[in-house]
């Protein structure tokens, strides 16, 4: 099936997006390669000039869409009734800006390989009329927690700006296999994009890559687990999870960088078997404001220390 041409003014949610980010997102039937071609072809027009696939959009720019082949194979995504519930049930905070969401355990934030559809598309299926939602960060798949979704462009950039300037604090909650020393209380570690064993995406501490810092406190202790709470001063991929690990006191539940045998006994129950990391607060200024977000523990954390 073949559209017709047609114009898109760009608004102010379309401002600074690439723009076959932008095309991307507007056609989801429309195979990916096919969205680039045109780009590189010159089909596509933004005010009547040819651009390329990295061209930023600006407020006000005309884009000329030319005639869009759509793949009918390609059908629209059917997202359960009981996550759109669920979700719905786990929003701990919104406004004209922003989300706040309890992200539950298990689920990706986003679609990909092996994910037909992540927690931005459940929101964007639930939320039609909102034109503009994307994730101001993300979370692994197997950690729950404080999830924050961006409701317009201005709103996103500015969030992204407070992350990078250390403006907004990020608190974890984890349980690790062992007692945590009182004393172990910031982590400083170089962390390099790797391939882990079995060829798994992962992280590994090499003296080339880039410094990533975790402060540490321990909140409760059993014989053999312990309760402790991380707050990030970088946010390198997996480096809590990493940092635990490296100490000697892996997170339980982590199948990339865990104490797998101990795992085996201790979470022979299926109610258990989770990873144990929950991003369990964000604190940050907003329209002058100093706004605190908590997002409650999950049932399984405490049912684990008992």
């Amino acid at each position: 099936m073949t559209s017709s041409v047609h114009y898109i003014t760009a608004t102010e949610n379309h401002h600074d997006q690439r723009i076959d980010n932008f095309l991307v997102r507007h056609f989801k039937t429309v195979p990916k390669s096919y969205l680039y071609r045109i780009i590189r072809k010159g089909e596509l027009r933004v005010n009547k000039k040819r651009v390329k696939a990295d061209y930023r959009l600006q407020k006000g720019d005309m884009v000329r869409i030319p005639p869009l082949k759509t793949d009918e194979t390609v059908s629209p995504r059917k997202i359960p009734t009981f996550w759109k519930d669920y979700l719905n049930k786990s929003i701990l905070a919104q406004n004209q800006d922003f989300i706040i969401l309890n992200k539950p355990t298990a689920i990706a934030v986003h679609a990909g390989t092996g994910d037909a559809f992540g927690i931005i598309e459940i929101l964007r299926d639930m939320h039609p009329a909102e034109t503009f939602l994307e994730l101001v960060h993300r979370l692994d798949k197997d950690t729950s927690g404080c999830l924050m979704i961006a409701k317009n462009r201005p709103a996103l950039l500015k969030l992204h700006k407070m992350i990078k300037s250390h403006e907004m604090t990020k608190i974890y909650t984890l349980i690790a296999h062992g007692r945590w020393p009182k004393n172990l209380k910031f982590v400083d570690l170089k962390l390099q994009r790797g391939g882990l064993s079995q060829g798994q995406r992962g992280v590994k501490v090499d003296a080339a890559g880039k410094s990533s810092q975790t402060s540490f406190i321990l909140k409760q202790q059993t014989y053999a687990l312990s309760m402790v709470e991380a707050q990030l001063h970088t946010g390198k991929m997996h480096q809590i999870r990493v940092h635990a690990s490296e100490s000697g006191y892996p997170i339980v539940g982590d199948k990339k960088y865990g104490h797998w045998e101990a795992d085996k006994k201790l979470l022979k129950n299926k109610q258990l078997q989770h990873m144990y990391l929950h991003a369990s607060r964000l604190v940050f200024e907003w329209e002058h404001k100093k706004c605190q977000f908590i997002a409650p523990l999950p049932d399984y954390f405490n049912l684990l220390l008992k």
